[in-house]
């Protein structure tokens, strides 16, 4: 069983506004996302659609590694649930399910 997720990507222009779809799936098992602190589109989604917060970590190594331990603490015992809710109405079917029809019968 897990707590977190780890979404950490380089800081370059093919990482730049990236949310990939293991975002989606560490929300929906109702894991903490820990991700790179450069990815606001990350940032926005917990904020938009929770409020739940993930663990933003710099490159820094021994710096990410201090923000989640201090994070393990903080969380204990909190309710997954509301990372399962964001997950539910970010990726909700009925809003790509239209656009994943158009683009395969075009």
């Amino acid at each position: 069983v897990a707590d977190y997720g780890i979404l950490l990507i380089r800081n370059d222009p093919h990482g730049k506004g990236v949310i990939s779809t293991k975002l989606g799936e560490y929300l929906a098992c109702g894991l903490v996302p820990i991700y790179s602190d450069f990815l606001a589109e990350v940032h926005s989604v917990l904020k938009r659609y929770g409020p739940v917060d993930g663990v933003p970590v710099p490159e820094d190594p021994a710096e990410a590694a201090g923000r989640i331990f201090a994070d393990l603490e903080t969380r204990k015992g909190v309710d997954r649930s509301a990372f399962k809710n964001v997950a539910k109405r970010y990726f909700d079917i009925s809003v790509y399910l239209p656009v994943y029809k158009k683009v395969l019968t075009d």
